[in-house]
């Protein structure tokens, strides 16, 4: 079809199936799964721009949900529309990009609640999802299928394996099943490596992406191989259990020339705790964990530091916020540490304004804490642990290894439908693991990004 010479072999194939269901009124619900990068915005660019050319006289409405903002989701069909030399022909206004009397309207998947008001009355040609994966069934059959149902659109439902239980995937299962019958091809899956045929810098791309997540990395398994995960597996693999153990010693102060940071978890005990069949706390109280990591360069420009977890410490107190002086001691006079996180809670609220008054307020940062760890914290952590930038001190007999060792082997990541990692741990507090967890917290004002949009800021 014209307009889309330009795209590759496999995209122009995705396209043309698309643009005949449109065309000829088949109302079909196509699933497409490409590696990240491998070029799915550019087809729905393309598809956008053909429809609106060509129904700029007669008019028509096409939708696309997507999480991005709709500047940004527009940004690469007026590009098109620009090249075309197209000016004074189209315009574009919030959440709406128009030609002639055909409009292409982009939405932000929580503005479904308005999407009657928002796409107004005229029937709907052509319906696109990006992130299917993240789209719950329930959604989809309130908001989306009375849409197409109505104006009998076409849809097509960009996403990525994530579970093996998504309503994307059995979307691709029924999908599959309606080839068998019309022989009409519904569902397109595009690893990097047919990217890779008709671009060699992809490979090149693919391979550093590798290197900086590792090979089980979840954004590495969905995005790039499109494969699934179990919905529930141990946190770290064999392979990722070998990565993170060193061979460094532990240490109970710095070597000259390197610079540290350290996590700081403040734990309300019960009358006893116990790690490993060993009550190695008891009383009431608190209990002040710290985990003190060595930070080395870059990798490279767009990855985290390489840490070396090099001590553990820990003490108890019944008044942990009122002798704090140790703690003070042993983050600015010890180890001189150059960051500091701290978890907080209703608990101990004057620690943290005390530990910025005495390390520095643009040293000392905090965390709040929360039943679950961070999603994204989650899979940074899995990252550095992938990528080699992760090592936990040699085993020395102590306590505080086989503790951690023992939360570590104990946790299991959930990669639920809605995108997020939850982790479930062996214990409620689980004071290790959250404290190496919490090297890699970082403030951020939305942690309620899924892992496609974890993967975009990363790269």
């Amino acid at each position: 079809m014209p307009g889309l010479q330009l795209l590759k072999p496999y995209q122009q194939t995705i396209a043309q199936a698309v643009l005949e269901s449109v065309l000829y009124n088949r109302g079909l619900t196509f699933t497409v799964e490409i590696a990240h990068h491998g070029g799915a915005r550019e087809i729905s660019a393309h598809l956008e721009l053909f429809l609106l050319s060509a129904h700029a006289l007669s008019g028509a409405r096409h939708l696309k949900v997507t999480p991005e903002p709709s500047n940004q989701a527009a940004e690469r069909l007026t590009q098109l529309l620009g090249s075309r030399q197209t000016s004074g022909l189209w315009s574009q206004e919030a959440h709406e990009v128009r030609v002639g009397r055909a409009h292409q309207i982009f939405l932000d998947p929580t503005m479904l609640d308005h999407i009657s008001s928002s796409v107004g009355l005229g029937p709907v040609g052509l319906l696109e999802v990006e992130e299917a994966q993240t789209i719950s069934q329930d959604t989809y059959k309130r908001h989306l299928a009375p849409l197409t149902e109505a104006s009998g659109a076409t849809t097509v439902l960009y996403g990525f394996p994530w579970n093996g239980s998504t309503w994307f995937e059995r979307q691709k299962e029924e999908n599959r099943q309606a080839e068998g019958s019309d022989a009409l091809q519904r569902h397109f899956r595009v690893p990097w490596q047919q990217v890779a045929q008709h671009n060699p810098l992809y490979a090149q791309y693919v391979a550093q992406e590798r290197a900086r997540y590792g090979e089980e990395h979840p954004c590495v398994q969905s995005q790039y191989d499109l494969r699934p995960m179990a919905f529930n597996a141990p946190l770290l693999s064999p392979t990722l259990r070998r990565s993170l153990q060193g061979a460094h010693l532990r240490r109970s102060s710095p070597q000259p020339g390197k610079a540290y940071i350290a996590s700081v978890r403040v734990i309300r005990r019960t009358p006893a705790t116990k790690l490993r069949g060993d009550t190695v706390l008891s009383g009431f109280g608190e209990t002040l964990v710290v985990t003190i990591a060595e930070q080395g360069p870059s990798q490279s420009h767009h990855s985290g530091p390489t840490l070396r977890v090099v001590e553990h410490r820990w003490w108890q107190s019944r008044g942990l916020a009122r002798e704090s002086a140790p703690l003070v001691h042993l983050l600015r006079n010890v180890w001189k540490c150059q960051r500091v996180v701290l978890e907080v809670s209703e608990e101990v609220p004057e620690l943290a304004s005390l530990l910025r008054q005495t390390l520095g307020a643009t040293i000392v940062e905090t965390v709040e804490k929360s039943a679950t760890v961070d999603s994204q914290t989650v899979l940074e952590f899995l990252a550095a642990a992938g990528s080699d930038r992760l090592n936990i001190y040699a085993p020395n007999g102590s306590r505080e290894h086989r503790a951690l060792w023992y939360e570590l082997d104990a946790a299991q990541a959930q990669y639920q439908d809605d995108g997020f990692v939850a982790l479930e741990m062996s214990g409620p507090e689980d004071g290790l693991l959250r404290g190496l967890l919490l090297l890699f917290a970082i403030k951020r004002k939305d942690t309620t990004k899924d892992v496609r949009q974890l993967a975009s800021a990363i790269a």
